[in-house]
């Protein structure tokens, strides 16, 4: 573990700071194509893990980085965007196109990359610099002023807080930081452009840390969400910061710390949280679910693989992965297929994130970024969550020229299929065992034979059984 250069944080504190804010606008850690266009909102089209919009120029900016990179992948379908972007027109609210491309690029370890960067410079580093300048030393602290950095109008609250508390200082840290929150709750569910209220939900999870007196932001903790709590782990954060002896084992933190993950109907937490995607993901590495199921949502698929790996590993079946169930998960992991997390689509990373069939964003509730007026300096939509346009074709799109078509200088292209939710599609197949159904699994020769067998068991069973009926007339 390091600590930034120039600021008393470590490297995992500004990640998980990164976190709380990602969730806090979209509901999820791995939002990078998240797109907001909200009717009212003057930030127009917002795009991003942290929601860059159009009106403050910072979407231009970062599509601009990105067109720029090495090895974009839709960085030529989004350079015709850029003078419309660099001319904050908003006409692009409502260009199907622009939302294609940016859906997709999101989903591009470029990109990846390129926002991280893009945000961290541009919110981060002022963030910080503001929380060093008032002598704070918490990270909690450094978390609330980065939300409002990127939230937007921080320095209108902060000086109704030193009205109040007095001049933030190292004695007065965690006073004036209750008090700003306390301000900033009023001004946003009090705020004429209605817009607002509901993303006072970001300012609750903030106060719901201190009143758990996680100042140092310590991991794990239950982050608050609408209608239930985003439990915040080290599946949150990048693989990278984990590393030990060159590579990412399963284990990032201790059983205790992983808690227990059950199925969201039982559990209550929030869907499509990272803990939860994990699970799904260190499954799939043990062959009981397909590699298109993990999405952080604990539903009756997830249940079923886990009672299958309890079987499989003699432990108590109860669909729930709790301590010991975390332990044998990665010892199976590190002993077999490589663990492929979507919130890390870096070269190291393995998988990027399983597309999705639906935008689920509004199941998640309104707590997003808001950009109010002329002068706001923060970085995106309003209400993002609960009046989020639907991502209905959150997929990346097809780059081959063949699949491309123009039409009015505008470049359009053919959907990609939709990948399959956890709907049940446990895989019964493993090296010890062969079981039917086999559902949505490939099935190799032996699988094909074994099934072929009892098919015509089956059959042949059916037909002595009918043959009886037809041929017995003892009791007719």
């Amino acid at each position: 573990m390091q600590f930034v250069t120039g600021y008393n944080l470590t490297d995992r504190q500004i990640a998980t700071i990164e976190a709380i804010v990602c969730v806090v606008e979209s509901g999820r850690t791995d939002k990078y194509n998240a797109i907001a266009n909200i009717k009212g909102d003057t930030g127009g089209l917002s795009y991003g893990r942290h929601q860059a919009s159009l009106t403050s120029g910072n979407l231009f900016t970062l599509v601009n980085r990105y067109c720029e990179a090495k090895g974009a992948a839709f960085g030529e379908q989004l350079k015709p965007f850029l003078a419309n972007l660099q001319a904050k027109n908003i006409a692009l609210n409502d260009d199907p196109n622009i939302k294609k491309f940016l859906r997709s690029a999101g989903y591009d370890p470029v990109m990846v990359d390129v926002q991280d960067k893009f945000f961290f410079d541009t919110f981060m580093v002022p963030a910080l610099e503001k929380w060093q300048s008032y002598g704070f030393k918490n990270a909690l602290s450094a978390a609330v002023i980065y939300d409002s950095f990127i939230h937007g109008n921080f320095e209108l609250i902060a000086k109704r807080a030193t009205a109040t508390v007095g001049e933030p200082s190292t004695e007065n840290e965690k006073r004036w930081i209750k008090d700003y929150l306390e301000k900033r709750y009023v001004w946003l569910t009090t705020h004429p452009n209605q817009l607002l209220h509901n993303t006072a939900i970001r300012i609750e999870a903030l106060q719901g840390l201190v009143a758990q007196n996680n100042w140092e932001l310590k991991l794990p903790f239950n982050l608050k969400r609408p209608s239930s709590v985003y439990p915040m782990t080290a599946y949150d954060l990048p693989g990278r910061l984990f590393r030990v002896d060159g590579s990412v084992k399963a284990m990032r933190c201790t059983a205790e710390e992983f808690g227990t993950a059950a199925p969201r109907a039982k559990s209550g937490v929030a869907p499509f949280n990272a803990r939860d995607r994990w699970v799904q993901e260190s499954l799939v590495a043990a062959g009981l679910m397909t590699d298109a199921s993990p999405d952080g949502d604990y539903g009756p698929g997830t249940e079923s693989a886990v009672k299958a790996f309890q079987k499989r590993c003699k432990l108590p079946q109860t669909g729930s992965v709790g301590p010991k169930d975390f332990v044998a998960l990665c010892d199976a992991v590190d002993a077999g297929a490589e663990l492929n997390h979507p919130a890390d689509t870096r070269p190291d990373s393995g998988l990027k994130p399983a597309p999705e069939t639906k935008d689920k964003s509004s199941r998640i509730g309104g707590a997003g970024a808001a950009t109010v007026g002329a002068g706001a300096a923060g970085a995106g939509a309003a209400a993002m969550g609960g009046a989020a346009e639907n991502s209905s074709n959150d997929k990346p799109a097809d780059t081959s020229t063949a699949a491309q078509t123009t039409t009015g200088g505008a470049i359009t292209t053919p959907a990609a299929p939709a990948l399959p939710k956890d709907n049940g599609k446990l895989c019964m197949r493993t090296d010890a065992m062969v079981e039917v159904p086999v559902i949505n699994c490939k099935l190799s020769k032996v699988d094909t034979y074994t099934v072929g067998a009892v098919g015509l068991f089956v059959v042949a069973i059916g037909l002595v059984v009918l043959g009886r009926r037809v041929f017995d007339t003892t009791h007719k």
